[in-house]
């Protein structure tokens, strides 16, 4: 394992560890990175903390199980902040978690890409109890960077949402 894989698997078990310690639980609705973040949940310490998701990269997932509507999708694209929030609320009706999280975007060329949404695009929204906190975020380089760079962001995010509660 080189470094950058270290540092990687170091904020996954970081945040990991904070959440069990907090007795919290984590669901994904994953497009773009296509059950990455997932996976490297279930491979860590505390891999408890993980009660599932769904890997939706399929529009049609988004529509059919996930509730988004496809006038949204239509309207937005199926890689935008209110598809993302879509997705993360949908998924708390599916599966029972502290944090639902939904993540879209773009990884390589294609799709929905613009000049305002360039590859490495991506939007997260983490739902904690009917609160949501949405981010567009650009990152840079090749598909497995953007995709890690996403997950050091999500567990970043999640530590300082976690540290602010109280015991």
């Amino acid at each position: 394992m080189n470094l950058q894989q270290e540092k990687y698997q170091q904020i996954v078990e970081d945040c990991a560890t904070l959440l069990a310690g907090r007795h919290k639980r984590i669901a994904f609705a994953e497009s773009a990175t296509a059950g990455y973040l997932m996976a490297a949940f279930a491979c860590c310490e505390h891999s408890e903390v993980l009660s599932g998701g769904v890997v939706c990269y399929d529009a049609a997932i988004k529509t059919n199980l996930l509730g988004v509507d496809q006038k949204i999708i239509d309207q937005y694209t199926a890689e935008s902040i209110p598809v993302t929030e879509g997705i993360a609320r949908g998924l708390s009706t599916l599966i029972d978690a502290d944090y639902h999280i939904g993540i879209t975007g773009l990884l390589k060329e294609g799709g929905s890409e613009s000049t305002d949404k360039p590859v490495g695009t991506i939007y997260m929204s983490i739902l904690d109890r009917g609160r949501k906190l949405t981010h567009k975020l650009i990152f840079h380089g090749s598909p497995e960077n953007i995709r890690t760079e996403c997950l050091e962001k999500i567990c970043m995010l999640l530590i300082q949402k976690i540290s602010l509660i109280t015991l």
